[in-house]
């Protein structure tokens, strides 16, 4: 009778035992199977919540079946006019020193491509190598000074970017390509010239910029006779083909 009533017991023990498991484990995995039916999720200590429809409009755009990356522009140039003011410096011979001073007035077809029509002018004066050279051979190097140019060019921008400055502040800025052409005038005369170059615009508002372009053109001149003793004076005793970088600096304005 006592054998009876201890096996009792020990049964009674284990079903109690495992009654109290299997209570314990649905208490456990009820919450994560009705997490898991209704698709949420029980947020942690310190999470934010994020708007995901938001981000979406921000970021994304649905085109047909793709989809793509907005560049979340903070200025825009589509459909607008830019006006602005160039200085800077041109290479055309080493007996001169030029520098140079003008403007442009353009107009964008889309963000990436637009056209404008410039003009600059030239002050020219000889460097320390002419005055030293003449001096020592008695005769002057004849030069042929640029005075200005006129022309117009397409801009296309293939790439638009942003900067980080010491992690502090974001500095937006595009990177375009010139193509054009212009009226070269020099001392001598004037001569078509094509027109190439690339440079960078750096916004510092939703309207104003500063660039930096350099530009390469080709030029055909007259080389006039300046000597003074010579029976040729101020006809012409030379042609040739000029190649001058230009590199120039712009504040411009988004209009």
């Amino acid at each position: 009778m006592c054998y009876l009533n201890t096996m009792g017991l020990n049964m009674n023990k284990n079903i109690l035992i495992t009654l109290f498991l299997c209570i314990l484990s649905q208490e456990i995995l009820l919450p994560t199977a009705k997490a898991q039916s209704t698709g949420t999720t029980t947020p942690s200590a310190g999470a934010q919540k994020i708007d995901i429809n938001k981000v979406q409009q921000k970021y994304l755009v649905n085109a047909g079946n793709e989809v793509q990356v907005v560049q979340n522009r903070t200025y825009t140039k589509a459909h607008k006019f830019e006006l602005g003011l160039l200085g800077g410096f041109v290479s055309a011979d080493p007996f001169l020193n030029i520098y140079s001073y003008g403007g442009f007035l353009g107009y964008h077809f889309s963000e990436y491509v637009g056209i404008r029509a410039l003009y600059w002018k030239d002050n020219a004066s000889k460097t320390a190598s002419w005055s030293k050279s003449g001096l020592q051979s008695g005769q002057y190097i004849n030069t042929n000074a640029p005075t200005s140019l006129m022309g117009a060019e397409i801009k296309y921008t293939p790439i638009y970017g942003k900067v980080s400055i010491s992690g502090s502040s974001i500095v937006y800025y595009d990177l375009s390509l010139f193509a054009g052409a212009g009226v070269r005038k020099t001392q001598s005369g004037s001569s078509m010239t094509p027109l190439f170059g690339i440079g960078q615009q750096f916004y510092f508002s939703k309207h104003f910029s500063f660039g930096v372009d350099y530009r390469l053109m080709k030029y055909s001149e007259n080389i006039i006779d300046q000597q003074a003793s010579s029976a040729t004076l101020g006809q012409v005793v030379d042609k040739r083909s000029d190649f001058s970088s230009i590199l120039f600096f712009s504040l411009s304005c988004l209009i």
